[in-house]
């Protein structure tokens, strides 16, 4: 990746020697890498999370097959991280990329050595270089190399500013961002602010219950801004939010804006039948609820779409719209 960057580099630079020298450079080393340590089928040999972290992020091997190994590897630690420095900071990052949120969210908010949460229950107001730099009975660790504000583990809040809170910018400088913002029942709220190069921006979303959302964004003036609003409904209003709006993604200039509408879906972080199978099976109870309105489905066909919307799951098995909706319903009541 370090030589295709100087690669591309010197291509906007105008250096033609020097941009096929450091491609070539790059393809050599993608194919050493690829012959020591990938099977021919393209799975990684190095079957831990970082391993496959690290073949998703660098497009090495069969994306799919990364996939579904990282996924295995969190469901059989419990979804528990397994990384270092080198795999955390890319770990939540992937998965969104994969199209599991559900477990970043499940890795964000786990309370329990190792993770986030730990630390902040632990009296943590930064992140720490260890899991552990500071133990049980709340003295620091012993081990070496002990900080208590260090950016490794630390690098998820790129993460949330850039999922959560959904600002990634398009443009360098920040002058033209993308706004995808990522509601969740147990966030409820987020407030962000970034004082970037083209000015601060701010962006900031309250869920209302289920299924309502207000959004706020601060673009600075000269700044552009593309706003994707989560399971907006299309529905335009005279609010100056859609005064631009091409191909369902609201264009913003510089200015402050406030709407709120009605998703289409349930939230994330809520119990409905938009969550994915595997949030819905994670109990017992639920699950044999499940079977039980849906006896033509067995278990082991849930167990295996765990990352399946539970919604697109139950219609791929035929089961009646007013069933599905019977569930929703139940799981509504249980929150």
């Amino acid at each position: 990746k370090s030589a295709l960057i100087v690669s591309e580099t010197a291509k906007l630079l105008g250096f033609a020697e020097d941009e096929e020298k450091y491609r070539r450079l790059a393809e050599e080393i993608e194919k050493g890498i690829l012959e020591e340590f990938y099977t021919p089928s393209g799975r990684c040999a190095i079957m831990t999370q970082t391993g496959e972290i690290l073949s998703i992020q660098n497009g090495l091997g069969s994306k799919e097959k990364a996939a579904e190994i990282l996924v295995r590897l969190l469901e059989n630690s419990n979804r528990r991280l397994k990384t270092g420095f080198v795999g955390t900071p890319l770990l939540c990052d992937t998965l969104t990329k994969i199209g599991r949120d559900d477990l970043a969210f499940a890795l964000l908010l786990n309370e329990e050595y190792p993770g986030w949460l730990y630390e902040v229950n632990h009296g943590a107001t930064t992140i720490w270089e260890r899991w552990n730099s500071v133990g049980e009975d709340g003295l620091i660790s012993s081990t070496g190399m002990n900080s208590l504000n260090h950016y490794s583990y630390g690098s998820i809040t790129q993460w949330i500013f850039e999922r959560c809170a959904g600002l990634t910018a398009v443009e360098p400088g920040f002058a033209k961002v993308r706004i995808a913002p990522l509601p969740h029942a147990a966030l409820g709220h987020i407030d962000m602010t970034y004082n970037s190069a083209a000015g601060l921006w701010k962006v900031s979303w309250q869920l209302h219950g289920r299924k309502t959302l207000t959004v706020n964004i601060q673009v600075p003036c000269g700044a552009e801004a593309e706003v994707i609003l989560p399971d907006w409904n299309q529905e335009v209003t005279e609010n100056p939010v859609f005064s631009d709006v091409r191909e369902g993604v609201l264009h913003l200039e510089g200015g402050s804006y406030e709407v709120t509408y009605e998703m289409t879906r349930t939230a994330a972080g809520f119990l409905s039948v938009d969550s994915t199978v595997g949030e819905l099976t994670e109990d017992p109870d639920r699950e044999e609820y499940l079977l039980k309105m849906m006896p033509s489905v067995g278990p082991i066909p849930m167990r295996s779409a765990q990352g399946t919307p539970f919604r697109a799951f139950a219609r791929q098995y035929g089961i009646a719209e007013e069933t599905i909706e019977e569930i929703d319903r139940y799981l509504e009541q249980l929150g």
